[in-house]
């Protein structure tokens, strides 16, 4: 009891609490709902079967944190979403960290939209014709993105969540956290893991220094509209439901 609460009347004390939220968990993340109990889908409802089973396989409950990256841009929440709903800027903006062959894999990267969420499967690193043989995506790179603020960058033995989080209009945190199996594997597992994500982190560099250029975009007095590929029909899944989910409010 506080030693002054008697300095308050009894009637405004009387049930006196934080705010309930609601929690949940995928793997080892923690999920709070901040508007509380019953008042949102549970977890797995607003994951779907799809990216619950999928995204499941990687047994994020058997891996730790090893490394977190923060920065703080001047872009809208969006601009970082959008960064990672499509590989069509790789070969350019990535080209000192992506192999020719890499390029033209590429091309065959696939594109699937669940609901409010997606899914992209990247066939980096030699995996095509395996891919292609045994139609095991695991073995490819996997990007899940979960609506609205979060993506999973999924490679075989390791994973990155990409998560933006709105600070103001046009300013926003991303943060990087690189996920690795607990018991690291066998040696050479290890060292794969670790040597890709030092050169990840490169790369996730190239895309913040880009994002506040992309933003600026839109002060331009001739700007008038995105022309997007059918490459980048993820961006455009994710911009129609957050303006269904407006319209809707």
């Amino acid at each position: 009891m506080c030693p002054t609460a008697r300095d308050f009347d009894a009637g405004e004390l009387d049930g006196l609490a934080a705010p309930a939220v609601e929690c949940a968990g995928v793997g080892r993340l923690g999920v709070a709902a901040l508007a509380g109990p019953d008042r949102t889908p549970s977890l797995h409802e607003w994951l779907g079967p799809e990216i619950t089973t999928d995204l499941g396989a990687y047994r994020m409950e058997d891996m730790k944190l090893v490394d977190k990256l923060v920065w703080e841009v001047s872009v809208n929440w969006k601009v970082i979403v959008d960064a990672f709903n499509e590989n069509y800027r790789a070969a350019h903006l990535h080209a000192k960290n992506t192999k020719p062959q890499d390029v033209r894999d590429g091309r065959f990267s696939t594109y699937f939209v669940f609901g409010r969420h997606g899914t992209m499967v990247i066939p980096y690193k030699g995996v095509l014709p395996e891919l292609r043989d045994t139609l095991d995506h695991h073995i490819a790179i996997c990007h899940y993105t979960i609506f609205p603020t979060s993506v999973f960058n999924c490679n075989p033995n390791h994973i990155q969540l990409f998560r933006s989080v709105p600070l103001a209009v046009d300013r926003s945190r991303f943060e990087c956290w690189e996920l690795q199996y607990a018991d690291g594997g066998e040696g050479s597992t290890r060292r794969r893991s670790t040597n890709d994500w030092g050169r990840l982190k490169g790369v996730v560099a190239e895309d913040v220094e880009i994002w506040e250029e992309v933003a600026a975009t839109r002060q331009s007095y001739g700007y008038r509209r995105n022309v997007l590929n059918d490459r980048e029909c993820k961006i455009t899944a994710f911009h129609q439901t957050v303006q269904d989910m407006l319209d809707t409010a």
